[in-house]
């Protein structure tokens, strides 16, 4: 008879041919039945072909290749075609410790857990490591929580790390809810992802436990360019759901709390859109509606610790836009302007008909 498969990890992959092989050998020290689902998402390195030749000497590898449509639609694509008790995400160029998962399948098993939230390493280039959020309260540890609570403990303790890595998944109940990754977003995903997933889940586990190793691959700032206005936008779209969320709860007794700092959470996120969009500054790129002007209506309903850092980020967001706003009207920005024009000729001109494009609408 064949064994049930106790965890899926699926494995997105999009040109990361150095990194591969580490990454899925990261996986042999494992003594739980797993499979493995390699997402080959249009990669035009030889990532797939070491996918292919990974998955020939292991039975428990499957690849499936498919046309870029971005890290989201992998998932999605993985999610499909997995059949473990429990899912695990695993980003092509970062690795696990050795028996890790089944560290944390035991303790999913023994408390019967939806989510449980283990922490991540940071390895940076020279060697150094460090772990990517600190300890949190020992009696939320190991422990029965609801999603909410779990959510709410993370954030109070500024160790929330948003990071789809850092949780195992109970499959059963992504389908139940018809969880997918929003593949309008190429960016920023797991900011949407994780607080909606792990705030619904019924019975969730905190544990301190660094099993994931995240490779810092990115020396470089975001700061000055391109991408950081897509962020930003992203962040903006971002925040724009997760505001439709917060808008499903009460300040209830019983959802207070949670309401509150997911609050935290929104006004946090729009201080690093309104910085990547002050601070890159592109006169091409208008600013997104946002919802900072809530604030006023709902501030008192809020407890007063989560109140105070609302304010703090509702601070720091009034003031970037007020920066970015100036700039708008200055001289510099009318020279942005300028020099980001681009001038398209339309000709729609037959022998015997006029010129049918409106004069208004004919620029030099």
């Amino acid at each position: 008879m064949e064994q049930a498969v106790n965890i899926s990890v699926i494995i997105p992959v999009y040109n990361t041919e150095k990194y591969l092989m580490q990454c899925v050998t990261s996986l042999a020290n494992q003594d739980l039945n797993m499979e493995i689902i390699i997402v080959d998402d249009g990669s035009t390195d030889s990532s797939g072909w070491i996918a292919d030749e990974l998955a020939l000497a292991d039975n428990r590898i499957k690849v499936i290749h498919q046309a870029n449509k971005g890290l989201s639609a992998a998932r999605n694509r993985g999610m499909d075609a997995a059949h473990g008790e429990y899912i695990f995400f695993l980003d092509s160029d970062d690795w696990i410790k050795d028996r890790s998962l089944d560290c944390l399948y035991a303790l999913a098993s023994k408390h019967n857990a939806d989510i449980i939230n283990g922490n991540a390493i940071n390895v940076y280039p020279n060697g150094q490591t460090e772990t990517a959020r600190g300890q949190i309260a020992v009696e939320t540890v190991n422990v029965p929580l609801s999603g909410k609570q779990c959510f709410v403990e993370l954030t109070k303790s500024s160790a929330y790390v948003p990071m789809v890595y850092c949780n195992l998944y109970r499959r059963e109940y992504l389908q139940r809810r018809h969880f997918r990754f929003d593949e309008t977003l190429r960016i920023s995903e797991d900011e949407l992802w994780t607080p909606v997933i792990m705030s619904s889940a019924p019975k969730a586990i905190i544990s301190n436990y660094g099993f994931y190793c995240y490779r810092q691959l990115r020396i470089d700032s975001l700061t000055g360019s391109t991408s950081a206005i897509k962020r930003s936008m992203a962040l903006f779209y971002i925040t724009d759901r997760l505001m439709k969320y917060a808008e499903g709860f009460s300040f209830g007794d019983d959802n207070i709390d949670f309401k509150s700092w997911l609050y935290v959470l929104i006004f946090k996120l729009y201080t690093y859109a309104f910085s990547y969009f002050t601070t890159n500054r592109n006169s091409s790129y208008t600013l997104p509606p946002h919802h900072l002007g809530c604030w006023e209506q709902v501030s008192q309903h809020v407890p007063e610790q989560p109140k105070n850092r609302i304010e703090n980020y509702y601070r720091q967001s009034t003031r970037l836009i007020e920066q970015y706003e100036k700039w708008l009207h200055s001289e510099s920005a009318m020279k942005n302007a300028t020099e980001n024009r681009k001038t398209v000729l339309i000709f729609n001109h037959r022998r015997g008909y006029e010129l049918t494009i409106p004069s208004e609408e004919i620029h030099p």
